[in-house]
């Protein structure tokens, strides 16, 4: 395949429009992106190659807005394309790197098993292939491979990838004798830019590089050449409801999904977007309780700062070598725990604007399992099982849908919210789904730990939990017809079934309803009232009040 002309950071022009030579692969990632999306092909993309493989494992999370510039801009008639020499030879573009990163995120989602194919080519190191270097990752967008890959050591940094660890045998299918009669699905916002607390952190790292009037050697090399990623925006029957907290990029998600899900004319015929404010005022009426629980807010000792305090400790452990490592490189800056952890988290974004980063060559796999730990030290403590907090605030959403569970598909088929990581880690401390027997310690990285958050929540990272109707099987005539049924439920994170602990006696490993009804009763009554914890007036909602269709 051709280099591209243009390295990051070298040139007046920004690296993401840059128009590049593309293979054989992306014409086939072009199809699949516009087929699953319900979008009509042009004549340009039709091209030959391989036999196609069964949907199974790809997925669609949301689809261009409607009149957006297409996807990939497609010129065969473009004398500065090269034809590939990986792939079909019948076929030669180019491409904007920006649209092939937007594309690419396109086909990270929900399901459509109505498209029955999808090219066996989009398993393999799609983004890796197109970056101008040469990066220490290998992206896939299938079933992960027996390999190191980056993305599951990101903390939730990176983009969607499917959970591979800890789930169910036999994939998300019903089991047999099954069916799902209700969903409930709380999901994280797509893919975003840094917060303006971590951006200002890598900025003020590179200010201080550049002002320090030094030629990086070594592991750091690149910098010397290597600019920021810019900060840029991105672009019938009955009416169902569906919510999102009051923030852009989640209700940008939320709206993106509803396309894919329900199809271009949502808005006015199929689906209802409800946006629940972020303010302080709502109590236990909202879906981002870290703004309301007043006590978590204002205690800087153990409430929402309390994840950073302990991150603070772990990161202590690892990065001072680091630091020794690019000194003894480049002895003219010394670098703080900070600024290294600003690197590491760049490594991330940088994928998800560019499709791969040169950050991620610098550190180690080591440096990475601490990182990826890193991670979930400030999940645990900042908002999880170890915050004092953390299960009061998840229990509102998940006893709410526990409520909805009950009820049946009678009283609604389908609820969607979205909202941020940090409001999907208090409802798995409230569930108790990753359970340990004693805090994530600070002073060293367990291997065996139960929580792991680079799988759970990635950038559109969801829970989903599912309410089978299942039909009873007599052991004695396994075929005979019986019209008795059974309600149990089962969790979905990421396309990985996970079993309920203490709760798996149902087919696939599913929990029987009434146990998870009384499980959700039973830890309410442990955690006791939100209003009471959050130093609340009983005034203030007592819970979720809005969730209904």
């Amino acid at each position: 395949m051709g280099k591209s002309n243009l390295p990051p950071g070298k040139g007046k022009k920004d690296a993401r429009t840059t128009r590049k030579p593309v293979d054989a692969r992306v014409s086939y990632l072009y199809q699949a992106a516009k087929y699953f999306a319900g979008v009509k092909l042009d004549n340009q993309s039709n091209v030959t190659g391989p036999e196609l493989d069964p949907l199974e494992n790809y997925r669609i999370s949301s689809i261009p807005t409607p009149g957006a510039t297409p996807i990939i801009g497609m010129d065969v008639n473009d004398k500065s394309t090269e034809t590939s020499k990986e792939g079909s030879s019948e076929f030669s573009s180019t491409y904007d790197e920006s649209n092939i990163r937007t594309m690419l995120s396109h086909l990270r989602g929900i399901s459509r098993k109505g498209a029955t194919s999808v090219p066996s080519t989009i398993k393999h190191s799609i983004l890796a292939a197109f970056s101008p270097w040469k990066p220490s990752l290998e992206i896939t967008l299938g079933p992960r491979v027996p390999h190191w890959d980056i993305l599951y050591h990101l903390g939730g940094n990176g983009p969607w990838i499917k959970k591979i660890d800890g789930i169910v045998d036999g994939g998300i299918d019903a089991p047999e004798g099954c069916e799902v009669e209700q969903v409930h699905m709380i999901s994280r916002h797509g893919e975003r830019y840094p917060t303006s607390t971590a951006g200002d952190r890598m900025l003020t790292l590179l200010q201080r590089i550049k002002d320090s009037n030094i030629t990086l050697k070594g592991d750091l090399e690149f910098v010397n050449d290597w600019q920021y990623f810019s900060l840029g925006g991105i672009p019938k029957a009955q009416v169902t409801n569906f919510w999102a907290s009051d923030c852009n990029r989640v209700i940008e998600t939320a709206r993106y999904f509803a396309t894919g899900f329900f199809g271009l004319d949502w808005n006015s015929t199929t689906a209802k977007l409800h946006v629940i404010p972020e303010t302080s005022d709502l109590g236990a009426n909202t879906l981002t309780p870290g703004d309301t629980c007043i006590k978590y807010v204002e205690d800087l000792r153990t409430g929402h700062d309390y994840g950073l305090i302990q991150l603070s400790k772990f990161r202590s452990t690892y990065l001072p070598a680091i630091s020794a490592r690019f000194q003894t490189q480049n002895p003219g800056i010394k670098f703080t725990d900070g600024e290294i952890y600003s690197m590491q988290e760049m490594c991330g974004f940088e994928i998800l604007v560019r499709g791969s980063s040169p950050w991620c060559n610098v550190f180690n796999h080591n440096d990475w399992l601490n990182f990826e730990y890193a991670r979930d030290v400030i999940h645990y403590y900042r908002a999880g099982p170890g915050n004092r907090f953390g299960p009061a605030m998840g229990w509102l959403w998940l006893n709410a849908t526990a409520n909805l569970l009950a009820k049946g598909p009678n009283d609604g088929k389908f609820f969607f919210s979205f909202v941020h990581d940090g409001d999907i880690v208090p409802m798995l401390a409230a569930l108790d789904l990753f359970p340990s027997t004693e805090h994530l310690p600070t002073s060293h990285r367990p291997e065996t730990r139960q929580w792991r958050t680079s799988q759970v929540l990635p950038m559109n990272g969801r829970v989903i939990f599912e309410r089978l109707r299942c039909k009873h099987v007599s052991k004695e005539n396994p075929t005979a017809e019986d019209t008795e049924t059974s309600h149990y439920v089962r969790i979905n994170i990421n396309d990985g079934i996970v079993a309920l602990p203490g709760c798996t006696s149902g087919p696939g490993s599913s929990c029987p309803l009434e146990n998870l009804l009384a499980m959700v009763q039973r830890q309410g009554g442990e955690i006791g009232d939100f209003r009471k914890i959050c130093g609340l007036g009983k005034d203030a909602p007592a819970r979720i009040e809005f969730l209904h269709q």
